[in-house]
């Protein structure tokens, strides 16, 4: 009855009891209980301003929720998000004035940020980083937390051998501190199953090296690089398992494939294109022996042989007559239940060269190889995906909507920027099309806009459409940028209406018309939640298009308006004379004009230069309408 009167009255106690109750019922799994301290806290966290119990309370949440967050319906997990992104960069700064007392909780609390958002391989570094750092800081507990917490991330995904390594140093770590019924009830759950550590006795002396197993698993989580875990992996087989060839066979589309093999001393083949059924065919060379690997697809068991030649199971197998290969070993990779693959390893040198540890190391990391392999293939797919997708919507266009992915893309996102936007068209397409098949203008089509898209790419623009034999490019750097490119356009353009020409007297030589207008734009989605489009709108995106159709009329195959001119950092430096004010369809105000002549014919070029003083003058006089001065001059 004192101490009920005496938490109810003096809160400080009170916050401190419960914070610590809160501890505790996290570490045995009584979250109901942890909740109600939470709310306890929440009601008077006031006095725990100035003292370490805020923050320390704040980080208590976070594990708490995160603990939580698997079982979490789904409005609830985007709340656990939250919370945990905010906890941790709370954390994040007070390790940045005091490293000794909060690096360990920053840690911690980016691990379980990581693990919420999805990113299971960085929670996996940050974990065993926030144990290291509180081992050597001597933060025993925490330490064990940290291990407490990585194994639950294991279990939940499938890494149960991981799981119980982890618990296992939770367990010991917890003891060492004096929790002995802690580190009890952890060790209950620790089953005495083969191939598993049981208890924490076991887990200090087992034949298996524990910090070998933690770096193996490491160096296999760590790389999300399909072919650099794959070479990763055959190296971890040829130095660590004792083998001289080492074979990794996938599964693919419901068919068994060689994906890599290696010789000790050699580079790896990465070979992926070869069914597992072709590789024994009579009088031919072959891999591995298959009567092996389908025994073992079949009984999902780890095959080892000691002395192949005299097995009397599979020494008939035309592989093993032809290659007498001594030690044998085929394991199973299984995930989740499913088998996804196999690891064939031989020693043509030393019988019974797979020793006990050795496959007892293998198969404590089968589970994590099978599931890096198959992060590593969700990532190779994932990353050609948005590959393909860039192909359709530039990659500058994500960047500058701020977003990493085109999955990040919603409709209505938007920016506004100032940029260059250029038109270019083929003329008298139409005409020019008459004369080809369909096959033809497809092919012809296509070669002109691969001829055009790398000159683009080089001056620092991209695609923003096709239209047709139209072509829409975006400039974001600066305005000289896209009248070289222009300038460029039009040489490339030359040498390949030359070739066309010369391989097909049909056609007449190739002209285009290039226009180009500056200024602010809004670059965003529109459509529908179905079916959208990026693009971009403003009126000048509108006048660019008028300039370059203005350029069939003038004659001039290229054309800025004089927002480009202005943005130019020296104009002198091309090759421009003014052509004069125009007014186009759909604009109230006129707008002056240029011609951009850097790419005519070299006598052309020459006979412009001379005369751009008289014809700036003529187009001065026919602005004022003294026709008959200007078309004197």
């Amino acid at each position: 009855m004192e101490e009920k009167l005496l938490l109810r009255e003096h809160k400080s106690i009170r916050v401190y009891s419960r914070i610590f109750q809160m501890y505790n019922h996290i570490l045995f799994e009584r979250y109901d209980r942890a909740r109600a301290c939470e709310r306890e806290v929440l009601d008077v966290l006031n006095v725990t301003l100035g003292t370490v119990l805020g923050p320390y309370f704040n980080y208590l949440q976070a594990v708490l929720y995160g603990r939580l967050f698997f079982t979490a319906p789904p409005m609830e997990k985007s709340r656990i998000r939250k919370l945990i992104n905010r906890i941790s960069k709370q954390i994040e700064k007070l390790a940045l004035n005091c490293p000794s007392n909060f690096q360990h909780w920053d840690f911690l609390l980016k691990a379980e940020a990581a693990k919420v958002n999805g990113r299971y391989i960085e929670a996996q570094k940050w974990y065993d980083k926030a144990i290291e750092v509180a081992k050597a800081r001597n933060y025993i507990h925490e330490a064990a937390l940290g291990n407490y917490l990585c194994a639950a991330l294991n279990q939940a995904i499938g890494h149960t051998r991981i799981a119980e390594y982890y618990l296992a140093e939770a367990a010991h770590g917890f003891n060492a501190w004096g929790a002995e019924s802690l580190a009890e009830s952890i060790s209950s759950n620790l089953k005495s199953t083969p191939g598993t550590i049981t208890g924490i006795g076991s887990a200090r002396h087992t034949s298996l090296d524990q910090e070998s197993l933690i770096k193996l698993s490491q160096l296999i989580s760590g790389e999300i690089d399909f072919n650099k875990l794959i070479k990763k992996l055959m190296t971890l087989f040829i130095e660590n398992a004792g083998a001289g060839k080492a074979v990794l066979i996938m599964k693919n589309n419901n068919q068994w494939v060689i994906e890599a093999e290696q010789q000790k001393n050699e580079e790896i083949r990465m070979i992926r294109s070869l069914l597992l059924d072709e590789t024994e065919i009579a009088n031919e060379p072959s891999i591995v022996p298959t009567n092996i690997c389908q025994y073992v697809m079949r009984t999902r068991e780890t095959v080892i042989i000691e002395e192949a030649t005299q097995n009397e199971q599979f020494s008939k197998s035309y592989y093993i007559k032809i290659n007498s290969p001594r030690s044998i070993l085929c394991m199973p990779l299984i995930k989740n239940g499913e088998l996804t693959g196999l690891v064939y390893l031989e020693n043509n040198v030393m019988a019974g060269s797979f020793k006990t540890d050795r496959v007892q190391l293998l198969n404590y990391i089968s589970s994590q190889i099978a599931v890096s392999i198959d992060n590593a293939k969700l990532y190779s797919d994932l990353k050609k995906l948005t590959n393909s997708y860039e192909r359709f919507v530039p990659k500058e266009f994500l960047e500058m909507l701020g977003k990493d992915s085109i999955m990040d893309v919603k409709l209505g996102d938007q920016v506004q920027m100032n940029m260059t936007v250029l038109f270019a068209d083929i003329r008298d397409f139409t005409g020019m099309s008459e004369k080809l098949n369909p096959a033809e203008n497809f092919e012809f089509i296509n070669e002109y806009l691969s001829r055009m898209e790398p000159i683009i790419r080089k001056y620092h623009g991209f695609i923003d459409k096709y239209i047709g034999d139209e072509i829409m490019a975006l400039f974001p750097t600066n305005a000289d940028d896209a009248i070289q490119c222009g300038i460029a356009m039009l040489r490339e353009l030359k040498v390949y209406s030359d070739l066309l020409y010369a391989n097909n007297r049909r056609l007449e030589p190739l002209q285009i018309g290039i226009g180009l207008n500056t200024g602010s734009l809004m670059l965003g989605t529109v459509g529908g939640e179905d079916r959208m489009n990026s693009t971009v709108i403003s009126d000048v995106v509108n006048l660019a298009s008028r300039v370059e159709k203005d350029t069939k009329i003038s004659g001039a195959p290229f054309i800025i308006t004089k927002e480009t001119y202005d943005n130019l950092k020296n104009p002198t430096q091309y090759a421009i004379r003014k052509l004069g004010q125009k007014r186009y369809r759909g604009k109230s105000t006129v707008t002056t004009v240029y011609e951009v002549f850097e790419s005519d014919d070299p006598a052309v070029l020459k006979l412009k230069k001379e005369s751009i003083a008289d014809f700036e003058m003529a187009v001065a006089n026919h602005e004022k309408q003294k026709y008959r001065e200007a078309l004197a001059l």
